[in-house]
């Protein structure tokens, strides 16, 4: 599966789980989020990491503050422009 990296333009809300309740934390300026991929289909909460953490985060707060990181748009051209080519793999860090 395609990971996303977004990098947040203004500080948002992401929820981990401590000491079994999920706890709203901060996330800053600047921080790289990644998410598996999948489309942000309506306003929902979904897994995402952050700062090495598994959390939780609005589809809608990543829209909003979250700016596509460059080297996912560049891996899912490339996944686009040699798919009919088999299986391959892109590593772009």
């Amino acid at each position: 599966m395609t990971t996303e990296k977004y990098l947040i333009s203004s500080p948002t809300i992401a929820l981990v789980l401590e000491g079994g309740r999920q706890v709203a934390h901060l996330v800053p300026e600047g921080a790289l989020i990644r998410t598996d991929g999948e489309p942000f289909n309506g306003n929902k909460l979904i897994e995402a990491t952050w700062a090495e953490k598994v959390v939780m985060m609005f589809t809608q707060d990543l829209r909003a503050r979250g700016n596509r990181s460059i080297n996912s748009i560049v891996q899912n051209y490339i996944r686009q422009q040699f798919r009919s080519h088999g299986n391959f793999s892109v590593v772009v860090d």
